[in-house]
C-alpha cells in the first residue's frame, strides 16, 4: 500500500473528488458573483494588482527553469479565468473561455 510522507494511506489522505460540472443556474450565479466582486472600484484595483503579479500581459517563460515557467503559467491561467468571467454575459450557458488580450481590445 502506498503512503504519503506522514505514513498515511494515500487512499485515506486523498482529497474527495470535486464536482467538475455546474448547472446553467450555477454558472449564471458564478458570473454575477465575479462581476459584483471585480467591477467595483475596489475590485478594479484588485484586478490591476492581480494582473501585475499573475503575468497577464507578459511572458511566463523562464529560460532556465521549466518548473518556474509552469508555475507562472498557472498564475496567468487563473487571471485569464477571472477576466473571462468578468466579461461573460450571465445568460451564456457555454463554458467560459479565457480571453486573449486581442479579445479584450476588440470588445
Amino acid at each position: 500500500m502506498e503512503t504519503d510522507r506522514k505514513g498515511r494511506s494515500l487512499r485515506e489522505s486523498a482529497p474527495e473528488k470535486e464536482k467538475t460540472t455546474v448547472t446553467p443556474e450555477e454558472r449564471k450565479q458564478r458570473i454575477l458573483d465575479y462581476q459584483k466582486t471585480f467591477l467595483s472600484a475596489e475590485g478594479e484595483n484588485v484586478l490591476a494588482d492581480l494582473s501585475r503579479v499573475c503575468f497577464e500581459n507578459r511572458t511566463t517563460f523562464y529560460g532556465d527553469s521549466d518548473r518556474m515557467s509552469a508555475f507562472a503559467e498557472g498564475k496567468r491561467s487563473v487571471m485569464l479565468y477571472i477576466r473571462a468571467l468578468v466579461a461573460a454575459k450571465p445568460e451564456e450557458t457555454e463554458p467560459v473561455k479565457a480571453l486573449t488580450e486581442e479579445d479584450r481590445s476588440n470588445g
